[in-house]
């Protein structure tokens, strides 16, 4: 299982849990979102969450990746992983379930516009665009904008600094 952190508590841990459990042959990685989050998912997820394009990245909030929290107990992700693993033979790329004014709305605030300036860009009412706002963060299962703009920078720094190339090759040696 391959770990992706900038975390070195996350790395420690799961450096021991590994001691414990062994993962060989399993195509799981443990993706560290930037939040209090860690996420379990395919390789062939995440080497299509990197290569895609930026709506890609809406992959990290499909139903088929597991969330477990930081503070969880060994236990308790070795469930996780227990449960994931029966559910490998899902369809293994979805994305999050987004209309396409949601969708476009998710845009400008990644885009870091205000409400203000969505409304005048969509040509709707502010309350309207706050709606939407709050509608997306509900489906991405998230809490605030900051937790949306924090998780996007980090998956963005990932790609960044990796470079599609190091995941590409990643992918290619676990076939």
């Amino acid at each position: 299982m391959d770990v992706i952190s900038f975390d070195q508590y996350v790395l420690m841990g799961m450096k021991t849990f590994s001691k414990v459990r062994h993962f060989h042959g399993m195509e799981v990685v443990l993706y560290d979102r930037g939040d209090e989050y860690l996420l379990l998912l395919q390789k062939e997820l995440l080497h299509y969450i990197v290569n895609g394009d930026d709506s890609s990245f809406l992959c990290l909030f499909s139903p088929l990746v597991r969330r477990v929290h930081k503070s969880s107990s060994l236990q308790d992700i070795s469930y996780e992983l227990e449960l994931f693993q029966r559910n490998l033979n899902e369809p293994r790329i979805r994305k999050a379930h987004l209309s396409t004014v949601e969708n476009n709305v998710l845009l400008a605030l990644l885009a870091c516009k205000t409400n203000y300036e969505i409304s005048s860009l969509f040509r709707f009412n502010s309350k309207i665009s706050s709606n939407y706002k709050n509608i997306v963060l509900h489906k991405l299962r998230l809490n605030s904008l900051s937790e949306l703009l924090l998780i996007y920078n980090t998956w963005r720094k990932y790609r960044a600094l990796f470079g599609i190339e190091y995941f590409s090759m990643q992918y290619n040696n676990a076939k």
